[in-house]
C-alpha cells in the first residue's frame, strides 16, 4: 500500500512539474485618475490600459462623453472610444520589483510625431515605498516640427489578467 501511495505521489509531482500554469498574456487596468494634456483627449471620462504580451502591444482606450445637454437624458449613442495602440519595444524589472512595459512608434524621426506609452506595474514591489496607485501609465508624444513634447499621465488599479474565452 505504501508503494502505491509513493508511486501516485511521484506521478502527481511529475505531472505538476511538466504542466506549469501559463503566464498571463493579456493584462488590463482601469484608470482611476487621468491627467490629460493632449487636446484631443481632454474630455475623456473613462479609460483603461491593456498590455497584450501575446501580440506584443500596449493599448490605451479612452471613452469620450456623449453630447447630451446637462441634466437631460439622451437616446444618442456614446461616441466611439479612442484607441492608442503601440508595439512593445522593451520590458524590464527594476531592483524594487516593479515591472515596466514600454511601447513606442516612430515611423520617420524627421517629420512624424513619435509616440511612447510607458506602463509601470507596482504590484510586486519589495522595497518599502508607498505608491498611490498600483499601475501608472504615461502617454508621451513628440512633434519634431514644433519641438513640443506633450505628456498625459494615468493611474489606476492593478494590472489583472483578462479572461480568455476560447470557442
Amino acid at each position: 500500500m505504501k508503494a502505491i501511495i509513493i508511486l501516485t505521489t511521484l506521478l502527481n509531482l511529475n505531472w505538476a512539474w511538466g504542466h506549469q500554469l501559463p503566464t498571463p498574456t493579456v493584462l488590463d487596468a482601469t484608470f482611476e485618475d487621468m491627467q490629460i494634456q493632449h487636446a484631443n483627449l481632454k474630455d475623456s471620462i473613462y479609460g483603461r490600459v491593456t498590455v497584450d504580451l501575446e501580440n506584443e502591444e500596449i493599448e490605451i482606450m479612452l471613452q469620450q462623453p456623449t453630447d447630451c445637454p446637462k441634466g437631460k437624458y439622451c437616446i444618442a449613442l456614446a461616441p466611439a472610444p479612442v484607441f492608442i495602440r503601440l508595439p512593445i519595444t522593451e520590458i524590464f524589472d527594476d531592483w524594487c520589483g516593479s515591472t515596466t512595459y514600454i511601447a513606442e512608434k516612430n515611423l520617420n524621426p524627421e517629420d512624424r510625431i513619435s509616440e511612447t506609452i510607458t506602463v509601470t506595474d507596482y504590484t510586486s514591489l519589495v522595497c518599502r515605498i508607498q505608491v498611490p496607485f498600483a499601475t501608472e501609465v504615461q502617454y508621451r508624444t513628440y512633434n519634431p516640427w514644433t519641438n513640443q513634447t506633450i505628456e498625459s499621465l494615468f493611474s489606476g488599479d492593478r494590472l489583472t489578467e483578462r479572461p480568455q474565452y476560447h470557442f
